[in-house]
């Protein structure tokens, strides 16, 4: 018994996962020297939306410029189709922006996880450089996909073809998303101390419920558009808060 015991980590409940991004908010709201770090994410959102809809017009009137010349008859057509590819610029941009911010801003929400457990009393977690940090976001969150696109293109399937599991199908995505969101978020945190993939999966069975919580409580956010990227710092500190709680349960 004593080394079942010994190998089985406290399991932190559900609710604690679910409040767990709030409180990182609460420690954001009331830390000023950590708001330069949070705004990084979203810093560089706008720079890429910037970039990318300036490149995308920019390309989008090289293309039309020599047929805007020569418009006799087909100018209002051609000018909708100028509109349209504006439309679509930006929305390229945007959705290139939102898959980019987060691994870009990848250094900057680690140093954000150490702030917050410094000021939790957590073990000093190690500093990181750029690249590191970068190729190790986007490797966990391809991981992540990987995994959780396939399970939702196979629930859809099933509820485009049986209407009526539509009711078991909808809560089991936002379920599979809610734990792809802890997964993601959960990686700043694990990876600071060296967790590997076979660890990091490890610890979301052991702590499952805490886990499901927290992803749960970052995904209601997300349903709000671009949500989602403003709570990234405050969820980043309260996945950081979360695995700190689970180590100080772990028993001796």
């Amino acid at each position: 018994m004593s080394a079942v015991l010994s190998k089985k980590v406290v399991t932190t409940r559900f609710a604690e996962g679910l409040a767990a991004p709030w409180h990182g908010l609460g420690w954001l709201v009331s830390t000023p020297s950590a708001w330069g770090v949070a705004l990084v994410p979203m810093v560089v959102f706008t720079a890429l939306v910037s970039a990318g809809s300036w490149g995308g017009i920019t390309l989008v009137e090289h293309l039309l410029a020599p047929h805007l010349a020569h418009a006799e008859g087909f100018s209002l057509l051609l000018y909708v189709v100028r509109v349209l590819g504006w439309l679509a610029a930006l929305t390229v941009a945007v959705l290139a922006a939102l898959t980019l911010a987060q691994p870009l801003s990848g250094p900057a929400l680690e140093s954000l996880a150490r702030k917050q457990g410094m000021a939790i009393g957590a073990p000093a977690l190690p500093e990181s450089g750029f690249l590191a940090g970068l190729f190790r976001s986007l490797r966990v969150t391809l991981f992540g996909l990987v995994i959780t696109v396939p399970i939702i293109v196979g629930l859809t399937i099933v509820e485009v073809v049986v209407p009526v599991l539509v009711v078991v199908t909808v809560p089991l995505k936002f379920v599979v998303t809610a734990l792809m969101v802890a997964w993601d978020l959960l990686d700043y945190p694990l990876s600071l101390r060296a967790a590997g993939v076979r660890a990091r999966i490890d610890w979301i069975s052991t702590h499952f419920g805490a886990a499901l919580g927290f992803g749960v409580s970052v995904a209601l956010i997300g349903l709000i558009p671009c949500a989602g990227l403003l709570f990234l710092p405050a969820g980043v500190a309260g996945a950081t808060r979360l695995v700190a709680l689970a180590e100080r349960d772990r028993p001796s």
